[in-house]
């Protein structure tokens, strides 16, 4: 079941999510088009414990559901475009280990579930086992046209643009000792905010990397407390959840 909020946690609707002869459905990501239209990604678990990897669309109503299985990728988080192309972050595992290390870890499906494009390769990165790979607790977001991903065991985000150009920064600079980014939201004015939590000193805070690629440690927006966590943007306000309730800021205002 996806249920839907508006921002003060009042439950606008919920949509009911099925795969037929599923025992469990295991769901990773969820994401919302501005028409409702939604995107899941995760595992379909059979009675006898296999799982098969899927991206689904579901209609604002869930009377359409339309799931493609996307096997060898195992798809983790999702996005939509503003084109309307499914974005997803994930990896290509066979029996729950990668052996194909050259695929791309980012791809874009239509709204039949075809891939249209595979970016970032997982070849970038070191292979062996004992290190994570940059897929697990990647975080996801588009905004006019961009696409962002962040990898959090190379502390690096990328950013795919609508003329195909591939850019990408290291976020180490602004991360502090036991720190690690939470959250990402993309707004229209070409910036990009990461949510931080730190586990040593239990706070959460900002970061953001500008359009030109410039990075800055911010304070965390003025009016919160306790935990709170960084879960989007719209247009150019970035959006909070705390203590129950979303709260919108404006980005102009927070990276100054």
């Amino acid at each position: 079941m996806v249920h839907l909020f508006d921002k003060n946690g009042v439950e606008l609707a919920s949509v009911r999510f099925v795969i037929p002869g599923a025992a469990t459905v295991q769901t990773n990501s969820v994401a919302r088009r501005r028409d409702g239209v939604l995107a899941l990604s995760g595992n379909a678990i059979s009675a006898d414990g296999k799982a098969a990897p899927f991206l689904a669309i579901l209609s604002a109503d869930g009377k359409s559901q339309q799931t493609v299985r996307t096997d060898p990728f195992y798809p983790e988080a999702v996005a939509i475009a503003a084109d309307g192309t499914i974005c997803t972050a994930g990896w290509d595992l066979r029996d729950g280990r990668e052996t194909n290390f050259d695929h791309g870890m980012v791809r874009q499906f239509d709204s039949s579930g075809k891939v249209i494009q595979e970016r970032i390769p997982r070849s970038l990165y070191p292979t062996d086992i004992s290190r994570p790979s940059p897929v697990v607790d990647s975080l996801l977001a588009t905004a006019g046209g961009r696409i962002g991903w962040y990898a959090p065991s190379a502390k690096e985000y990328f950013e795919m643009v609508p003329d195909g150009t591939l850019r990408h920064w290291s976020v180490a600079e602004v991360l502090e000792q036991r720190e690690s980014v939470v959250g990402l939201a993309l707004t229209e004015d070409g910036n990009a905010f990461l949510g931080i939590y730190s586990t040593a000193k239990r706070e959460w805070g900002l970061a953001v990397v500008y359009a030109d690629g410039t990075r800055r440690r911010l304070p965390p927006p003025a009016g919160l407390t306790g935990w709170a966590r960084l879960v989007g943007a719209s247009g150019n306000r970035i959006v909070t959840a705390n203590q129950g309730v979303l709260r919108l800021y404006s980005s102009t205002e927070q990276s100054q």
